[in-house]
């Protein structure tokens, strides 16, 4: 067992636990080494809202990749042609189409080849028009 700055004892395991957390670990431990359980809870709850963020960031980055596909087949372009006209080579447009997003020099460029407001790119699923 180890000491940590608020007098409580805590073994190496716990504080390699609570420091990946983020989490200090005076508040954690009371002074005989047994968890509080409120901030058990609370910490489960802040990994629960993490991982909803995480979902709900990836599902927007998966719609807006989507879009601008959609976005280029109506302007009747193929990845390798926009790519060059944005000045990447077609491999890394791709990338950008599939997995990665668009740096954000680029959008203003892209939404001029394409023709379409760059705000229509953003628009969540529900605010675009049918």
């Amino acid at each position: 067992m180890t000491n940590d700055k608020s007098g409580n004892n805590a073994g190496p395991k716990a504080n390699r636990r609570m420091l990946r957390l983020g989490v200090e670990l005076g508040p954690l431990l009371s002074p005989r080494g047994s968890h509080k359980p409120e901030v058990v809870l609370k910490m489960e709850s802040d990994a629960r809202l993490r991982s909803s963020k995480e979902r709900a960031k990836r599902r927007f980055n998966r719609q807006f990749r989507e879009r601008i596909k959609a976005a280029r087949l109506a302007a009747g372009y193929d990845q390798e042609s926009l790519g060059k006209r944005l000045g990447l080579r077609p491999e890394e447009y791709k990338q950008y189409e599939s997995t990665r997003l668009l740096p954000h020099h680029l959008l203003p460029r892209l939404c001029r080849v394409l023709n379409v407001d760059l705000a229509r790119l953003f628009a969540e699923e529900s605010d675009e028009s049918p």
